[in-house]
């Protein structure tokens, strides 16, 4: 028996669902509600430990429980209500370490679950099904996300993490417009920014990240980005150290890298020179240096 290869997993979501929720909170309502929207397989109901939907979705234990209790506390899950006529189930130690949930009675989520199920239905039957969709969803690559190898520090976690979801938005968007023979995709910053409730500044780090990696390729002009080619990602090791906030016009990134090096492929901007320290070879040299600081 071999394992499944988990490189190619995804997460479903909408770029709406950042209204309500943070990007911890997105990772792991759209991990849950995959298996809680569909009744057929998995009688809408979800039952995992907190291990499993670490290992699925890159985050720290602690950061998925307290995900958890706020996901509860917005109502967008709930413990499922136990029903007194059912038989009652053999007590097991994977019940007791294990979380059993639904979607809740948030209005947003009810209407997630309720169009990821016929998404994933029709995906499976390869049909449009003949509605229009009120949310539209894209694939998030968690699976790029190496977690034995990304051993990443909280700031770093958190920029890959929101690179994985605009990667994933932008690249749905672009293989769209390709099939209505559109060259390119125009997005603004500022459009982005509204669209995950990110910063502006945030919005243009992971451009420039994603462009350093080989993923995007991109022209800045008249404060809009025109998003030329998105790649899909291949694999994703190792991290930027530098994250630039300003978009350039003359973007180099023009070939796809499939792997990721260390370090970003771009030269990162100037730097202002290093001040020099001063050591005085005397006392009156020292007090001219004060005499011309005070002037």
């Amino acid at each position: 028996m071999t394992n499944r290869n988990k490189d190619n997993d995804v997460l479903f979501m909408a770029t709406c669902m950042f209204e309500h929720l943070t990007d911890t909170e997105a990772y792991v309502f759209s991990h849950i509600a995959y298996f809680a929207c569909q009744q057929k397989i998995f009688n809408r109901t979800f039952k995992s430990t907190t291990q499993s939907i670490c290992n699925k979705t890159g985050y720290s234990p602690n950061a998925v429980r307290a995900a958890l209790d706020s996901l509860t506390e917005k109502k967008f899950l709930q413990e499922p209500e136990l029903d007194p006529k059912a038989p009652r189930q053999k007590y097991t130690y994977y019940d007791e370490i294990s979380h059993t949930l639904t979607i809740g009675e948030h209005t947003y989520a009810i209407d997630y679950a309720k169009w990821l199920e016929i998404a994933l239905k029709d995906a499976k039957t390869k049909s449009a099904g003949g509605l229009v969709r009120e949310i539209t969803f894209f694939k998030v690559y968690v699976g790029k996300l190496n977690k034995k190898q990304n051993k990443l520090k909280l700031n770093q976690s958190k920029h890959m993490h929101k690179l994985l979801i605009l990667h994933g938005y932008l690249y749905n968007q672009t293989n769209w417009n390709v099939k209505k023979f559109r060259p390119s995709l125009n997005r603004g910053v500022r459009f982005l920014a509204l669209a995950f409730q990110w910063s502006q500044n945030t919005i243009r780090r992971l451009i420039n990240s994603l462009s350093d990696l080989g993923f995007v390729k991109y022209e800045f002009k008249d404060k809009a980005v025109t998003f030329v080619a998105v790649n899909a990602i291949e694999k994703l090791t190792g991290f930027l150290n530098v994250l630039r906030e300003t978009l350039q016009s003359d973007n180099l990134s023009t070939n796809h890298i499939p792997a990721v090096s260390q370090g970003p492929l771009s030269e990162p901007d100037a730097l202002p020179p290093p001040k020099r320290s001063f050591k005085p070879s005397s006392p009156a040299e020292a007090a001219a240096f004060l005499n011309n600081l005070k002037a």
